[in-house]
């Protein structure tokens, strides 16, 4: 991220631009880009890192201010400033139906380089902007070049009302007790299953599981000597 003054009101430029998420998926990524602060618009977020001489908490996003001065459509703005430390940046904003492209942030410290890079992005449809110490420079084909007056942006910015705040802090890495209900829901759903599986089976196999059950197991009991009558008994032995 860089910080560009334009008619000496600081902007934050060069955000890298994301499609709108929730608070913890915004803590992983300003982890994952180094870029611990953003800023919403409609359904993106722009996230900036840390410039050497300051944050950006609480600037006003450069292309956000262009966003709400141009409108939506398809179009490309440069734009001349000076940096916090001295010297001149430029920066190259693109946007699309009123949110700024993924890449659509560059920032250079060369003029050269910025107006080359403007003119790669000309394409048939797409509008041109920039401020008045490079319009009269990029006037040339058949598009014109709308310019950019510092006044104009700064009321913009104005109106826009959107500054870069510090991301929330990224969740500590303990018990997710929500994915630990869909797991318990899970383990008990396939548990229900299995119960339905084996009840099922046991009911179409019952004839089978009866007859099993009431098998001797192979054990032969003794049957006992038929007792003899009691004519037959040695009478002696009374």
């Amino acid at each position: 991220m860089s910080v560009i003054s334009v008619g000496g009101r600081r902007y934050a430029a060069n955000l890298h631009w994301l499609e709108r998420a929730g608070r913890r998926a915004n803590a992983r990524t300003a982890e994952r880009l180094r870029r611990y602060w953003f800023v919403h618009r409609g359904k993106h977020t722009g996230f900036a890192g840390r410039e050497a001489s300051g944050y950006p908490d609480g600037l006003p996003a450069l292309s956000l201010a262009l966003l709400t001065l141009i409108g939506n459509g398809r179009w490309v703005a440069l734009v001349e400033g000076a940096a916090t430390g001295g010297g001149t940046l430029y920066a190259l904003v693109k946007a699309q139906d009123g949110a700024i492209l993924t890449d659509g942030e560059d920032v250079f410290s060369d003029r050269a380089a910025a107006l080359e890079a403007f003119e790669r992005s000309r394409s048939p449809g797409w509008a041109l902007h920039a401020t008045p110490g490079l319009s009269d420079a990029l006037r040339s084909g058949e598009s014109e070049i709308v310019e950019l007056g510092p006044d104009a942006l700064g009321e913009a910015t104005s109106r826009a009302g959107d500054a870069i705040v510090m991301v929330q802090p990224k969740p500590a890495r303990g018990v997710d007790w929500r994915k630990l209900r869909v797991a318990a829901v899970a383990v008990l759903a396939s548990i229900g299953v299995w119960t339905l599986a084996v009840a099922g089976w046991a009911w179409v196999e019952r004839d089978a599981l009866l007859e099993w059950i009431a098998e001797p197991g192979g054990t032969t009991v003794p049957s006992q000597a038929p007792v003899p009558p009691f004519d037959s008994l040695d009478r002696r032995t009374c």
